[in-house]
């Protein structure tokens, strides 16, 4: 089953203009990804790298959906780093293992992995959302 998401960007110009932009995606993963590239100025991750935290913070989602009773982010994270969840992830992108723990060591470098949890910056709401971006 695929869900219908909507991100508004809305961009304010220094003249206060107000653009909005609707990014429509039919997939969870696809509305991530639409959302990294959008934020991609601030994080300068490179399309693998970004392929995937798409896929770990969908897997993060999908933990959370599953654990909806528990607001434990540790547990959720220690799920999310666990053999078998990163093997899924591997599988998928057919990424080996050391590959993969590469992947993993920039992510720390980068700041977009904190000890053994996504930055909580890379998360966000499940519902549609408005992102403002202010140029002065």
């Amino acid at each position: 089953m695929f869900y219908f998401y909507i991100c508004h960007v809305k961009l304010e110009l220094a003249n206060m203009i107000t653009r909005s932009i609707k990014l429509e995606s039919s997939s969870p993963e696809n509305r991530i990804k639409k959302f990294l590239l959008t934020i991609y100025s601030f994080h300068k991750l490179t399309d693998k790298e970004m392929e995937i935290l798409t896929q770990l913070i969908y897997h993060y989602q999908l933990i959370e959906q599953k654990y909806s009773t528990v607001k434990d982010p540790e547990l959720f994270n220690k799920l999310l780093f666990d053999t078998q969840v990163t093997k899924q992830i591997k599988e998928k992108l057919h990424v080996s293992d050391p590959v993969f723990q590469n992947y993993m060591t920039t992510f720390r470098k980068k700041g977009v992995i904190v000890g053994r949890s996504i930055n909580p910056r890379f998360l966000f709401p499940k519902e549609p959302f408005n992102l403002t971006f202010i140029f002065p």
